[in-house]
């Protein structure tokens, strides 16, 4: 591994969390561990729209994905500072938290030694199921780094297909990026570094979410163990969340499932408490986007998720009729690239 990949690598980590600190007081959390857990995960889904961004126009153009890698690296750099610096006191002022207790410290360790075991078995174990969308990650971006085009084989057949429905996901094109930068094989960003990353990812939702329930440390570190526990003893089928979060979770349906929903129910509760903010539905932009790149599922899970709440919320007293803007803000790229797929498909 050369200086450039370490770079590579330092920018793949740091920017996810320099990309979530401007969204961090929307988010709402108090402690430092939870707001650094939710810009981390916001960051991931900002970071993820931006590349959909450059990937989708420079797909369906034709270019080459190492013209696409350059230009978004140059964007991810340029977001990373700015993002930085509209996010530098997102730590100020935060509620001071009470010491540690002795028991606090005993369901902190007991926690930390679950998420380890869950590390482990997402690490190790090797689906042998519903994996065939990992073959489309893995195919995809192999493809892009052997002939620098983008989406022009199919993965089950390995004919040659320009294009087709999967350009939206472009995520898919996302490990081809990491190993670009990383010096890693595909197969390893693929199976081994995005599974551990992806469980970090769902479990600092988790985290966030564990605050916004307890006010307690301590009933938020049993809340997480139970948590986990769950998890590790939960797998009944391969559509349990149990398989989505320990198995094949780099595939878009398992972020959306063990991550971005849970993330939506915490911050629209926070959310549709307050009047509304401009801020909060530009989030909600980016959220809806992104989920665009991970899967086809994401066209209808954003939306569907928004706007039972945002209508739920209008039963109560205090209801706000501008609170159905976040439908709007949320539903606006999924409606259009369902429109613009419908069109093209009835066209040619």
């Amino acid at each position: 591994m050369d200086m450039f990949n370490v770079l590579g690598l330092l920018l793949i980590l740091l920017s996810q969390f320099c990309m979530g600190l401007p969204w961090v007081k929307a988010g709402g959390a108090k402690s430092a561990v939870a707001k650094a857990c939710f810009a981390c995960v916001a960051g991931y889904f900002m970071r993820l729209a931006l590349f959909h961004a450059v990937a989708l126009p420079m797909t369906v153009l034709g270019l080459r994905f190492s013209t696409m890698a350059n230009v978004f690296t140059v964007l991810l750099v340029g977001a990373c500072l700015v993002s930085a610096w509209l996010g530098r006191d997102a730590f100020r002022n935060g509620e001071k938290q009470p010491k540690f207790t002795a028991f606090d410290r005993i369901y902190l360790l007991a926690f930390v030694a679950l998420l380890v075991v869950q590390l482990v078995l997402t690490v190790t174990m090797d689906p042998t199921t519903k994996t065939y969308d990992d073959a489309g990650y893995t195919v995809y971006s192999s493809d892009a780094l052997a002939t620098d085009y983008m989406f022009i084989t199919n993965p089950l057949t390995g004919l040659f297909r320009p294009l087709g429905f999967r350009v939206v996901q472009s995520a898919l094109l996302f490990p081809a990026y990491i190993s670009r930068m990383t010096g890693m094989p595909v197969t390893m960003v693929e199976r081994t570094f995005s599974y551990g990353l992806n469980l970090l990812l769902a479990y600092g939702c988790y985290v966030y979410m564990a605050e916004d329930l307890y006010r307690q440390r301590e009933d938020r570190l049993i809340f997480l163990i139970l948590l986990s526990g769950a998890y590790i003893f939960g797998y009944h089928s391969s559509y349990s969340m149990t398989f989505r979060l320990l198995g094949p979770n780099s595939q878009g349906k398992a972020i959306l499932a063990v991550t971005v929903v849970p993330l939506l129910f915490v911050v629209l509760r926070k959310w549709l408490d307050r009047p509304y903010q401009r801020k909060c539905g530009l989030f909600l932009f980016f959220l809806s986007d992104s989920a665009c790149a991970l899967s086809l599922m994401g066209t209808g899970y954003v939306i569907a998720i928004v706007v039972l709440l945002t209508v739920l919320s209008l039963f109560r007293k205090q209801r706000s009729w501008k609170h159905l803007l976040y439908a709007l803000w949320a539903g606006a790229m999924p409606c259009a690239y369902m429109a613009s797929y419908i069109l093209l498909k009835n066209l040619i």
